[in-house]
């Protein structure tokens, strides 16, 4: 399994080398873990044989909270 909870260009840059592992283990089971906003870059990817979306919360894609500024 391969756990990729990265930015859209490490899943883009780690693509040729899911080539390259499904071709030198043409048999092996090879799954993907990616978080949800990454899941269109390897949807339907012909070297992987499952993939997983998960969140992860320290790869969340939000807006953090404002902070109000204390008054003293």
């Amino acid at each position: 399994m391969l756990i990729k909870p990265d930015h859209l260009g490490d899943l883009l840059l780690a693509t040729p080398a899911l080539r390259v592992l499904r071709a030198g283990l043409p048999e092996a089971q090879i799954d993907a873990l990616v978080g949800p906003w990454s899941r269109r870059i390897w949807a339907g990817n012909p070297d992987l044989d499952r993939l997983h979306v998960l969140p992860f919360p320290g790869f969340a894609r939000t807006t953090p909270a404002r902070r109000t500024a204390r008054r003293y």
